[in-house]
């Protein structure tokens, strides 16, 4: 009875030395797919960033953004709800068109140059420049994807999908987050922008 208790034991601790082998096998795997996932990653969104900023609604590229018009808070709210309603109808399927998130890139890019932005709308201009630097590297995605489905090329498809999740991700956190400044540092703003007004008159 000691011997077959004794075998029983051996055959149990061998089949829990095997399970634990096959468990630190799946855990490195596993580990690896991540790592090798998170540098596919990073190889295609340095591969985005690196290629030129967005080009304004008529598609020419420009090297400098205007900014000389006379800027009101209600148009740029405007112009965030109306993006807002494009992003919703995306997220549930009607894809929006690779240029005409460039040209949402390109506006917000225009907003944060723009040197009353803060003071008009109390948000910081880094926001806006957050939230043009997400929807420009989402419209080449987008580009970038119907290029390698052109070319019959899946691993790179699902390459920009990845990135085209994560900047979305971020650009939703962002809309739910702006970053507002201070009354007083607002105020503040608007007198040291008043003075300078007067010294040149």
């Amino acid at each position: 009875m000691e011997e077959n208790g004794s075998s029983t034991d051996i055959c149990i601790q061998s089949k829990f030395k095997k399970e634990n082998i096959m468990f630190k096998i799946v855990k490195i795997s596993l580990i690896t797919l991540i790592c090798v996932n998170s540098g596919v990653l990073l190889l295609a969104e340095n591969h985005l960033k690196s290629s030129p900023p967005p080009s304004p609604p008529g598609g020419k590229y420009k090297e400098k953004y205007d900014t000389n018009f006379e800027l009101y808070s209600s148009d740029v709210d405007k112009a965030i709800h109306e993006f807002k309603v494009k992003l919703k109808a995306e997220i549930k399927g009607e894809k929006m068109p690779s240029t005409l998130m460039g040209s949402y890139a390109y506006k917000f890019k225009i907003y944060s140059m723009h040197p009353k932005i803060e003071e008009e709308t109390g948000v910081y201009k880094s926001w806006y420049s957050d939230i043009a630097k997400c929807l420009t590297l989402m419209s080449r995605c987008k580009a970038e994807f119907y290029t390698a489905k052109a070319n019959n090329d899946p691993e790179e498809m699902q390459k920009y999908v990845m990135v085209y999740k994560k900047k979305l991700k971020q650009c939703i956190q962002l809309l739910k987050n702006p970053k507002k400044i201070e009354k007083k540092d607002r105020e503040k703003s608007r007198r040291k922008r008043s003075t300078k007004k007067h010294i040149k008159r």
